[in-house]
């Protein structure tokens, strides 16, 4: 049996999870069993994540370690994502986020992943440098001078931006890489391609929407966008880019509260099995991702077929116990011709509904398939009932079998045969005084019958459209049934969801205390880097500014080159703007000395805020779930009511259809003696002629078309005069 037997089901997917490992912006303080434990605490929320870190995938091999010592056992599958930046920066200086999303199924994949990123170089100095950890903390090294490793490799990453056409080219050299790995490019105007300017950029910007397969956004204007409904057409966006782009969406946690936690909560759902090779659909069919809060799949579990198993009662085994899972939308059965296919849906429509089955097998004259008297055949529903081949109760379903079609298309002539004989017989007087007679008698019990068929019809269509009606909500106990699931539901919700006044005030202090930390951060990263920058700058280009401004004022000044006054006055010069430039750096650095312990301050105490905050935030999702399930319930309210209604109306309709049908049986009785005295009629000598062809007369009732009739309410609302015919021969 497969692992996902069902089929694609929509899930909730989070490709964008940075991990504790991840240098830059990284809000975790480096502990893994919060990590692990806040991940652990979503259940089977969301079934894929993308473990992301820059330039390398250290974190994801760690993850993985956990992963075999049982941790995160809730994630069905954890792709590595590798997040570069790469120039040209945008216009917010900053380099554009591009990622790769790789598969995970190949035993080798790590080593394989390191060799490709061994092979990725940046050059600085004069100086090559790989998207090795050793490398990118040798680079750190180059650029900043020695410090920690962690710093050293955070410094490195940090420089590691190769161009767009040294990044393209290494890809598409690395044939593996290429072949396993979903490009991946985010679209914001901060770090994104649209940030790109769009004079003398443009190419780029068109070379990189070439490369990539898909889009990190959640703004439905760019899920618009690129699937060609926005501004420009599907044509147009296909010209520009090279194809449509689906948008993917994550929540890019850096921190506790933001895993799996995206921005205006607009999360990224995928109708596929939470593989690779599931994520790889999307890229052709994009229908597969919803970016958006709540999960496209709507359907209540007693409108789906679970599964369906075969059993044989015989004792043989001549199928297997295994069950046939369906998906809850579209199901095809595949085979070659005469291969069972249609054994298959007749036994399962049966087992459904026996009696739509039968009708149909009688309108289209196919054999039954009766050689299989000890299979038995179980459809299980999505709410756990069971409708059975033997079973009595069934439920509304529509069955087409392979000749249905060419029965609606067929017309018979016998009516027409039946009154070429009656025009010859016509020309007998006494015959003709008879039938005239005999026939203003039947259309005077026609009239009255055609009045009780009519009113039968009206009755039968309002109990059709009665049934339709029911049929649209489902079975009152499959409803019952529902109700009961969703009010033991609200119940539970409603313990988890308790939020009180204080605990409130508490969530709204935290979360400003939060954003106060992160952005009091953000700030003092930002400058201490600015600071770095400046310092960096200064030592670099100091000596070659005071040589270019010596040349100058040499070829300035008046007195000859070789001038003691001038060569001392220039001397005094440069000793003074070294001493000006060596302490303006000096107060630099001592103005930034202490960052590293604000900024340790502002972690711990991120940290505290944060795990304070975690357990508020679920309360507060479990409030909109609450809300949901609510309206859920009265929906489903709603439904049994109508059902009720329904129900009483079905009720009445059945009792005047029985008393029209009693007194539609005396009027046939009536008509049919009229029928037998016509046939009586015919018997007689006069009109058997010796030796002349032979006219004789037969009554026949179609007893089951007229107990059909009579007997049920179907969905046709036709009636078939011919129930009583006299053959004539």
């Amino acid at each position: 049996m497969t692992r996902f037997p069902n089929g694609s089901d929509w899930r909730k997917w989070d490709l964008h999870v940075h991990t504790p490992q991840s240098s830059l912006e990284n809000q975790y303080g480096n502990d893994w069993e919060a990590y692990l434990s806040t991940i652990e605490a979503f259940g089977d929320e969301v079934a894929v994540m993308g473990a992301t870190d820059y330039c390398t995938i250290t974190g994801y091999e760690r993850l993985l370690a956990y992963r075999g010592q049982g941790r995160i056992a809730n994630i069905e599958a954890i792709f590595p994502n590798i997040e570069f930046r790469i120039t040209p920066e945008t216009q917010k200086d900053k380099g554009i986020n591009i990622h790769l999303i790789i598969n995970p199924t190949d035993p080798g994949h790590v080593d394989k992943i390191k060799h490709a990123l061994g092979r990725l170089n940046f050059r600085y100095g004069g100086q090559n440098y790989s998207c090795s950890d050793k490398q990118l903390s040798d680079l750190g090294i180059a650029v900043a001078g020695h410090s920690s490793p962690e710093k050293n490799l955070r410094n490195g990453i940090n420089q590691f931006k190769p161009s767009f056409d040294t990044f393209d080219d290494w890809l598409r050299g690395e044939t593996w890489l290429r072949e396993n790995a979903i490009v991946v490019a985010s679209n914001s105007s901060g770090d994104g391609i649209s940030g790109l300017r769009d004079n003398g950029l443009l190419a780029v910007r068109q070379n990189i929407y070439h490369l990539i397969d898909a889009i990190f956004s959640g703004n439905p204007q760019d899920c618009d966008y690129f699937q060609g409904r926005g501004s420009d057409s599907k044509a147009d966006v296909i010209k520009k880019y090279g194809k449509l782009l689906p948008c993917l969406h994550g929540s890019d946690a850096h921190g506790l509260t933001k895993i799996f936690r995206p921005d205006q909560d607009r999360f990224c759902w995928i109708k596929a099995d939470p593989t690779f090779a599931g994520l790889k659909q999307v890229l052709y069919d994009h229908t597969r991702v919803r970016i958006q809060k709540t999960s496209p799949n709507i359907k209540t579990p007693y409108q789906y077929i679970e599964h369906v198993r075969f059993t044989d009662r015989s004792g043989n085994l001549l199928f297997s116990e295994d069950p046939i899972h369906f998906s809850p939308d579209l199901n095809a059965i595949i085979g070659g011709k005469s291969s069972g296919k249609s054994l298959l849906l007749y036994h399962i429509a049966r087992a459904i509904n026996s009696s739509e089955v039968s009708e149909k097998i009688r309108l289209t004259k196919q054999a039954v398939y009766s050689d299989f008297s000890n299979l038995n055949v179980d459809v299980m529903w999505g709410n756990g009932e069971i409708s059975s081949l033997h079973g009595e109760d069934s439920r509304p379903v529509t069955y087409i079998p392979q000749l249905y079609i060419n029965h609606l298309a067929e017309s018979s002539g016998r009516l027409q045969l039946n009154q070429l004989i009656e025009d010859i017989l016509y020309q007998n007087d006494a015959f003709r005084a008879f039938a005239t007679e005999n026939a203003a008698q039947r259309e005077a019990s026609l009239r009255t019958i055609n009045n009780k068929i009519d009113y039968l019809s009206e009755l039968r269509k309002k109990y059709s459209e009665c049934i339709k009606e029911m049929e649209k909500y489902g079975t009152e106990k499959a409803v019952n049934d529902e109700i009961l699931r969703q009010e033991q539901k609200i119940a539970s919700l409603r313990k988890q969801a308790s939020f009180s006044q204080e605990e409130e005030a508490q969530y709204m202090a935290l979360r400003a205390r939060t954003d106060s930390l992160q952005s009091r951060r953000s700030t003092l990263t930002d400058l201490t880097q600015a600071s770095d920058s400046l310092t960096e700058s200064l030592n670099r280009y100091a000596r070659s500014t005071f040589q270019s401004l010596y040349d100058q004022l040499s070829l300035d000044f008046p007195l000859p080159e070789n001038s003691l006054f001038l060569e001392k006055s220039l001397r005094r010069l440069e000793a003074s703007l070294t001493s000006t430039v060596a302490t303006f750096i000096a107060l630099q650095e001592k103005r930034f000395e202490n960052s590293p312990v604000l900024l340790e301050t502002i972690d711990k105490e991120s940290a505290e805020k944060q795990q304070k905050l975690l357990p508020l935030s679920v309360k507060i999702t479990d409030q909109e779930t609450l809300k949901t399930a609510l309206t859920a319930l009265e929906k489903e309210k709603e439904k049994l009511r109508n059902l009720q209604q329904l129900a009483e109306r079905r009720r009445s309709i059945t009792q005047e259809g029985n008393e029209t049908k009693s007194q539609l049986y005396a009027e046939y009785t009536s008509l049919a003696g009229l029928y037998q005295n016509y046939a009586a009629e015919l018997s007689k000598t006069e009109y058997h002629p010796a030796n002349e062809v032979s006219i004789s007369a037969s009554i026949s009732l179609n007893t089951e078309k007229f107990e059909r009739f009579t007997g049920s309410f179907d969905q046709r609302g036709k009636y078939e005069r011919s129930a009583w015919r006299t053959d004539q021969r």
